[in-house]
């Protein structure tokens, strides 16, 4: 097929074990979809949760993060381990760091973006060669690479599978709630003040209203953004993050998210 400059645009068929993390994803999605029947809770947005909410929207990545279920602001973990964290794994070493930082998770700069590129991108060679590292005088200087081929034809097998289906903005979800971990961490570390903290959780909230609608949705996004990202490495590592990760999201389905409705903003009355 062509694009719309007709470029020839290659598709991609899933391999075997491609199929089988496919349809196990599409499954899945399928399930959170039918099984959604929470309904949201209207606020004005004056009584919006705003806090707490985003507090909510952390809790996935803080838990794979290996900081619990409680959260990083719940007093769990000290908050010397946090700076440690977030100064030295992170390389945040101010206000300004943290901000830009924020913002690029935010704004989808991260996992929606490679998604994107791999969606749009007219074939493989094009990804592949994009991928290349490039000398600092702007000639390829590594030679063609197996594996990152083999990873650019399992991420575009994907995008070819739910092309019409799914777009960059259905994997949102992660680096939002990345963007959310983030603003906890820092605010229980006390590297952020309160007026600040407010701000990050409005953004984050605002992001997550406007494009979700349920905690299934959520789900639906975040599983969906783990696998791809699980890609890089082998379909087994993908089919093995979406059977360990739905278990989790189950649980905060029938669980802390159950029992915090999905916000939604009341509608205006004339």
């Amino acid at each position: 097929m062509t694009n719309e400059d007709d470029i020839p645009f290659e598709i991609l068929s899933p391999t075997p074990g491609m199929a089988e993390v496919l349809l196990e994803l599409r499954m899945r999605l399928d399930l959170w979809t039918k099984s959604d029947a929470s309904p949201a809770v209207a606020h004005v947005w004056e009584d919006l949760p705003l806090q707490a909410f985003s507090a909510e929207l952390s809790r996935y990545p803080l838990i794979l993060s290996g900081l619990g279920e409680g959260g990083a602001a719940a007093g769990c973990v000290p908050e010397a381990d946090l700076y440690h964290r977030l100064s030295q794994e992170l390389g945040i070493m101010s206000t300004d760091d943290l901000k830009t930082e924020f913002l690029d998770r935010v704004e989808g700069r991260h996992t929606a973006a490679d998604f994107r590129r791999v969606q749009e991108a007219a074939s493989i060679d094009d990804l592949v060669r994009n991928d290349m590292a490039l000398g600092w005088s702007g000639f390829e200087i590594t030679p063609k690479d197996d594996a990152l081929v083999e990873r650019a034809r399992r991420e575009r097998m994907f995008a070819d599978y739910f092309r019409g289906a799914l777009n960059w903005t259905h994997l949102r979800a992660w680096d939002i709630a990345r963007a959310a971990a983030l603003a906890e961490e820092a605010r229980a570390a006390e590297m952020i003040d309160e007026v600040l903290s407010a701000s990050f959780a409005t953004r984050t909230s605002g992001e997550a209203l406007v494009r979700f609608s349920s905690w299934h949705a959520w789900a639906r996004s975040l599983i969906t953004a783990r696998v791809w990202l699980a890609l890089e490495e082998s379909d087994r590592a993908a089919l093995e993050t979406l059977r360990r990760e739905e278990k989790l999201l189950d649980g905060l389905l029938e669980g802390p998210w159950k029992r915090f409705p999905w916000p939604r903003l009341k509608a205006t009355e004339h």
